[in-house]
């Protein structure tokens, strides 16, 4: 210790230069340490989400779930791997010891996923879940009619079937155009768009055609293709066919067959088609109305408040047609900046008292101001570990600062040397 003491005492400046970079090196990270209202606890987990259409739970969980849960459970580093089982959904979570990497985890259940796709039923897909955790969700927003437009006055089906298309094929791009650190936007209520093929049996008999050679004729629908290129006159032109369908009527001309005088037969001789709706498993509400709602999901580790900020203000900016609006229900921004002002005036506080309460007690200005310069350049050098060690600034890491823990050394070493100054001038 002594030495310690002779070596600052020679090499001031050194010493202050030190302190001083390495106060900017904490500055640095104060800027860039993610900051959110309450410590995420959640386990490194990954989840294999699979819909599985019109199946029963019964079936799900000896068909989906048990062979995909006994694929996880031999990867290595796994700590324990759970399923949910209902209907339409099949869900398995697969949760990692401590410090491993995400993405090494999503990897290895991806090439687990590729070998499981053989012993569930055909036509499944499981899909790995977004890298989000529980506390992703950083702002909900409903997308309703705006009041006095045509829209509002139409049927709730009619204006919910509207508005889930806006989300879907509207909001949710531009959202995840806009937003950096953006893991998934989800969607809940409203109705989603679907064209549907009602086939009449009676038809089908009659023009000689099954519902299989319908389906088998349905799967190209929509796709391009390309087909070369040919050379006329020294020019290279490109061949392609185009498969985008721009109405109703089109998939309605669309040929099935061949009758008996070799013209072709439309699918509209045998089948209606419309635009309709897929069946949904449940609905969201706001103010006692049905509605469209949306949620941001960030990406795990993500700084929750800058987030939700640039959220805020893709959701102020989006291309909506004029009879759409959107309205702001919960952003995370809210309750982070409620807990910084929280923390941030108690920790004030502390100090203040702190410094009085050292000025009453040591008798000494200067010595009460080097004491006290002990709170701000020790948060500097946590916030250097919170950023190396991952942890977030939030209410559990900035609150449970003790102030009286952070100046008790430096309060007995100042002390002493008031103590023995005063002595050497006796």
């Amino acid at each position: 210790m002594i030495r310690i003491l002779d070596w600052t005492l020679k090499n001031r400046l050194t010493v202050v230069i030190f302190f001083a970079l390495v106060s900017g090196l904490g500055l640095y990270a104060v800027a860039i340490t993610p900051v959110d209202a309450v410590p995420d606890i959640t386990p490194v987990q990954v989840m294999v989400n699979t819909k599985t259409g019109a199946l029963d739970p019964e079936q799900i969980e000896k068909t989906v779930s048990f062979p995909i849960e006994t694929d996880m459970s031999g990867i290595a580093y796994v700590k324990d791997v759970r399923s949910l089982s209902k209907y339409g959904l099949s869900q398995v979570s697969i949760n990692f010891e401590d410090g491993t990497d995400i993405y090494w985890a999503r990897q290895q259940v991806a090439e687990k996923l590729q070998g499981a796709g053989d012993e569930i039923p055909q036509g499944l897909s499981p899909q790995i879940a977004p890298i989000s955790t529980g506390l992703g969700e950083v702002v909900m927003y409903s997308v309703v009619a705006k009041p006095g437009t045509p829209l509002a006055e139409k049927t709730e089906l009619e204006r919910l079937l509207y508005l889930r298309t806006i989300q879907d094929f509207v909001i949710v791009p531009y959202l995840r155009r806009s937003i950096k650190n953006v893991a998934e936007i989800d969607t809940t209520g409203g109705y989603k768009k679907e064209i549907h093929i009602e086939l009449h049996p009676e038809r089908l008999e009659s023009f000689g055609v099954t519902i299989e050679q319908i389906a088998e004729r349905m799967k190209g629908l929509g796709e391009n293709s390309g087909g070369g290129y040919i050379q006329p006159k020294g020019r290279q032109l490109i061949v392609r066919t185009s498969g985008r369908l721009r109405n109703l009527d089109e998939i309605r001309n669309i040929p099935i067959k061949l009758d008996v005088r070799g013209k072709p037969v439309p699918l509209s001789a045998v089948a209606d088609v419309k635009e309709g709706y897929a069946q949904r498993m449940g609905g969201a509400t706001s103010g006692g109305e049905q509605t469209v709602l949306g949620i941001v999901l960030m990406l795990s580790g993500a700084n929750s408040r800058q987030v939700a900020l640039d959220s805020e203000r893709a959701l102020k900016d989006a291309p909506l047609p004029p009879d759409v609006q959107i309205e702001l229900l919960y952003t995370r921004s809210y309750l982070v900046n409620a807990t910084l002002k929280t923390v941030m005036k108690n920790m004030g506080e502390g100090a203040v008292l702190v410094v009085v309460i050292l000025l009453a007690i040591l008798g000494n200005l200067r010595g009460a101001l080097f004491v006290s310069l002990a709170i701000p350049i020790s948060m500097l050098f946590g916030a250097i570990g919170m950023r190396w060690f991952g942890v977030s600034a939030s209410l559990m890491s900035l609150g449970a600062i003790d102030f009286g823990l952070l100046v008790d050394g430096a309060v007995v070493m100042i002390e002493n040397t008031l103590r023995r100054l005063e002595e050497h001038k006796g």
